[in-house]
This record gives structure tokens, C-alpha cells and sequence, in this order.
């Protein structure tokens, strides 16, 4: 499973960018829905997502309160 693999790579946060209909999925398997616009690259520029993000917390940090930029292109 890919929440084991990153905790083991020593990751801190996991993000999903995840279509709105998937959301209960995903919030059944352990993720919380993130509630601050967050910013992608596109080829031509910075643009909000229009995806609901989603995270799964493996380090008890806090969730983003203003925004997030996640500082290139999703994938």
C-alpha cells in the first residue's frame, strides 16, 4: 500500500488530488479532506486546483490554515 511505502521513505504527509465523487472512498481509508485553495504549476503558470485534495497525516503535523502551493506540476 502506498501509505506504507511512503511512511517507510520516512514521508511526513501524503497528497491526493482526488475527483469530488471519490471523496468518501478515500475518507473511509484514513484521509481528510483539505479545506484551503492549493496551488499547482501548469505549463502556462500557477492555478488553483479544481480537484478536492485530500491528505493523510503520518507525522501529526498540522493541516495547511491559509493555503498550500505544492510548488510544481501534479501528477
Amino acid at each position: 500500500m502506498a501509505v506504507e511505502h511512503a511512511r517507510a521513505a520516512g514521508a511526513e504527509t501524503m497528497i491526493l488530488l482526488c475527483r469530488p465523487d471519490l471523496v468518501p472512498l478515500y475518507t473511509q481509508l484514513g484521509w481528510s479532506r483539505l479545506s484551503v485553495p492549493v496551488t499547482v504549476q501548469q505549463p502556462d503558470g500557477a492555478r488553483i486546483s479544481p480537484l478536492v485534495t485530500m491528505v493523510y497525516d503520518l507525522a501529526g503535523l498540522p493541516h495547511p490554515t491559509i493555503g498550500a502551493d505544492l510548488r510544481g506540476l501534479p501528477f
